[in-house]
């Protein structure tokens, strides 16, 4: 609609422009479903006015969709899909959303500056979990972080979650990454606590930034959620709060065509407590993208893809999700991101009604660490509130807990556990573990 009516309001430093050509939208919901999103764009293939895609917004429907649109010179443009899997070989596929590789240098800088050295990894087993372990694990051997297990797990598989589980709890970590997709976040934390790894001294990291467990709880109306979810750290980036205040504050309700888009006008009004959809700005600058690209190529023939294609990476503007530049050759955005916000989730006991809240503990720097750190600290699983995690003294037996690691160790042959001293002790003569 902004487009259409010429709208720039909400960019900076955008002169408004007349040349643009009106454009209709199409929706296809993929369910995320691959093949959903394939059949979308074969779909869309058979009509001469679908000039490019804007989406998909994950990474295991983007693959599919790219080798398909590519096939037929059909430019995609998403705002979600990050994985590296994406940026060589797909040469009509864009993004203006940054790769795994930023997000996960950040997440790998996070477990340093808290002093972590030995952490367990749970990841979807799709595109996404996979390209973020891969770029995780490059950037925590850089800076010494050990990975002592990595497990993935089925979407929607009950019992893939529980065998992932139990591997989580028989290497003993008290620190796990947990990558995923919103719509799996409640069966972890439902399997997880079940299995005994919610509390009693773990702490779960995001290692994903579009997830946001207050919707999560919220949707679910479950009090035991919002009990689960105290404790998670996770890290958001920095131009998100920008871009909330910003589209929140300045779009209002008429702006919107609720006829067009799946939200009603109560859901928009929402969004503040919910945090928003962590996207919403990305795909708003898409959508200005390819706008922009279309007046850059003054009227030619759209359906002429490889022109469209050219002109959507050549196109720069400041949008509300920050500076929008594209590589020419991979169409990776070119943007640089280096600060993140560090978010405690944790229960509002100060809220009569105990909901989960997300609190901004620090800001991060992908190179220097903590820039700047409250006072207090994040809230801890077991209620507790300072810089320093608590510990779970509570290991199996002939186990120690290692504090560097944070991890439960089996004590060697010939040896037992000192629950005083917490070493492992040579036993004496005459003696066995």
């Amino acid at each position: 609609k902004h487009v259409n009516q010429h709208n720039v309001g909400l960019l900076d430093n955008v002169d408004a422009f007349t040349a643009t050509p009106n454009i209709s939208l199409l929706l296809g919901d993929t369910f995320s479903e691959s093949g959903v999103a394939v059949e979308r764009v074969l779909e869309w293939a058979q009509f001469d006015n679908v000039h490019a895609i804007v989406g998909p917004a994950f990474s295991s429907e983007a693959l599919p969709v790219s080798y398909v649109a590519g096939a037929l010179s059909l430019p995609v443009l998403s705002y979600g899909a990050t994985s590296g899997s994406l940026t060589v070989g797909h040469p009509f596929f864009s993004r203006v959303v940054p790769t795994d590789a930023t997000y996960a240098r950040a997440l790998a800088k996070l477990v340093q500056s808290f002093g972590w050295q030995k952490i367990g990894i749970l990841y979807i087993d799709d595109d996404f979990g996979g390209s973020m372990l891969r770029e995780f694990g490059a950037a925590a051997g850089k800076l010494n972080i050990e990975i002592a297990v990595a497990v993935h797990f089925e979407y929607a598989n009950m019992q893939s979650l529980s065998d992932a589980m139990s591997s989580l709890c028989h290497a003993m970590v008290r620190t796990i990454i947990v990558v995923t997709h919103e719509n799996s976040l409640e069966d972890i934390a439902r399997i997880a606590d079940s299995a005994g790894l919610i509390g009693d001294g773990v702490t779960w990291l995001l290692g994903n930034p579009n997830v946001e467990p207050t919707t999560v709880a919220d949707l679910s109306g479950s009090q035991e959620l919002n009990r689960m979810f105290s404790g998670w750290i996770g890290l958001l980036r920095s131009n998100r709060t920008q871009i909330f205040s910003t589209l929140l504050s300045r779009l209002k309700p008429t702006d919107v065509d609720f006829e067009s888009i799946p939200i009603s006008e109560e859901e928009l009004s929402q969004m503040p407590r919910i945090g928003a959809c962590p996207t919403c700005g990305f795909a708003y600058d898409a959508v200005w993208t390819l706008a922009f690209a279309a007046a850059r190529m003054q009227h030619a023939d759209y359906r002429n893809g490889s022109a469209l294609n050219q002109a959507i990476r050549q196109v720069r503007f400041k949008g509300v999700s920050g500076t929008v530049a594209l590589d020419s050759k991979t169409g990776d955005t070119l943007a640089e991101e280096r600060l993140f916000h560090v978010v405690n989730w944790a229960i509002e006991h100060d809220a009569e009604s105990g909901l989960l809240g997300r609190r901004l503990i620090a800001q991060l720097d992908v190179s220097q660490g903590f820039l700047a750190k409250n006072e207090s600290g994040p809230q801890w699983s077991d209620g507790s509130i300072g810089w320093t995690a608590p510990e779970d003294w509570q290991c199996g037996t002939g186990s120690i807990f290692n504090h560097n690691n944070r991890t439960c160790e089996v004590c060697p042959a010939g040896s037992f556990a000192n629950k005083d001293t917490d070493k492992c002790e040579l036993c004496g003569l005459g003696s066995v573990a």
